[in-house]
């Protein structure tokens, strides 16, 4: 007996109804009420957030997926925008049919509220701040397989931009750790991120960059990144290796294995300079980089500020990969970065992958 047979033989003046979708900035689902007849009924939706009530909205739009069900014409369902009632922090939103207090099914939910820094949303740079962290957030779930129990290193954490959206995808039993060399943006993050959820963890390093932190306490090669051996899922480092010189990204890629259980995962995106994109940039199909100058191992685009913007050749990053004892997931994807038509992303993406093999034969 499927639900909607179950749902015509059910007692006088049920109430029957689904939330299928929350998110900060739109609610929707459909509602009815049979009556002692089997007849369906429209009804109202009352919509609580942080147990105060704000909004009681009728269930009368119209739902194909519902009429296709054959139940009654279809017009039950309903949408809303929350996000005006919301705060910062965690919300408890609670939907029940008018005058009663029966829940919609999936009508009871937290949702976590972390607006971009203010600095941010206020320039041009917002809507890519928030639509980037978005981006990565699906590459980490759909290449790096990234599950909401599993735990993330983020190599250059920032000011949160990818903290924010896997703080609201990872779930209580996940965990994630953000390290940068930018202070300030870290204690905005431990204060507006970490308050709200104690399984997120954000470190200062203070190493060495020539672009981001000329007075460091160590260099970069040197530095131990602040987790236990074997304990990270999927490590993200997106767009570190552009401004890293060879010998660091030599260490961070061994850093990267050491943390990464079996199994694990990472994300490296970078400027890799192959014949295609050689040629894509000797043909003017590149509106940004034209990396025409050697800085030892790496391509710098200026080289008075190399670490502004460095490429690397793509058999030289590869055999650091595997130096390092990770193996790269073919295909690597290509990015627009040359000029290309076909792309996944801005910069090139590698996944590479730590072996299934103990810490003792590694």
């Amino acid at each position: 007996m499927n639900w909607i047979t179950k749902l015509r033989r059910a007692k006088p003046h049920r109430y029957e109804g689904y939330v299928d979708l929350i998110k900060e900035d739109a609610l929707s689902g459909w509602g009815m009420k049979i009556d002692e007849n089997g007849h369906i009924r429209p009804v109202w939706i009352d919509i609580s957030i942080n147990a105060v009530p704000v909004a009681t909205i009728s269930a009368s739009t119209f739902r194909s997926d519902v009429l296709g069900q054959d139940m009654g014409d279809g017009y039950c369902g309903f949408h809303f925008n929350p996000r005006l009632y919301l705060r910062e922090g965690r919300n408890r939103l609670r939907l029940t049919f008018a005058g009663t207090d029966q829940l919609l099914r999936g009508g009871e939910k937290e949702i976590l509220v972390i607006d971009p820094p203010a600095a941010i949303l206020q320039d041009h740079a917002g809507d890519e701040f928030v639509l980037v962290g978005e981006e990565f957030t699906k590459h980490l779930i759909g290449l790096c397989n990234l599950q909401p129990k599993g735990s993330v290193l983020d190599i250059g954490c920032g000011t949160g931009r990818m903290a924010i959206p896997l703080a609201k995808y990872l779930g209580e039993d996940g965990s994630y750790v953000g390290f940068d060399v930018f202070g300030p943006g870290i204690e905005w993050c431990r204060a507006h991120i970490g308050t709200h959820r104690p399984n997120f963890r954000f470190e200062t390093a203070d190493v060495d960059n020539g672009l981001y932190n000329q007075k460091a306490a160590s260099p970069a090669s040197e530095y131990r990144f602040p987790c236990e051996d074997e304990s990270i899922d999927v490590v993200l480092a997106a767009s570190v290796f552009t401004h890293l010189l060879a010998d660091d990204v030599r260490h961070y890629l061994k850093e990267t294995r050491r943390i990464l259980k079996p199994g694990g995962r990472c994300l490296i995106t970078a400027f890799l300079m192959n014949k295609e994109a050689g040629q894509l940039i000797a043909d003017g199909k590149s509106r940004h980089f034209t990396f025409r100058h050697r800085t030892g191992d790496c391509l710098a685009e200026d080289p008075a500020r190399p670490e502004a913007a460095l490429a690397y050749e793509e058999e030289l990053l590869t055999a650091l990969f595997r130096e390092a004892r990770l193996q790269i997931e073919e295909p690597i994807r290509y990015g627009l970065w040359c000029g290309r038509d076909e792309f996944l992303s801005y910069q090139d993406i590698i996944v590479a992958r730590r072996p299934d093999i103990p810490t003792e034969a590694s």
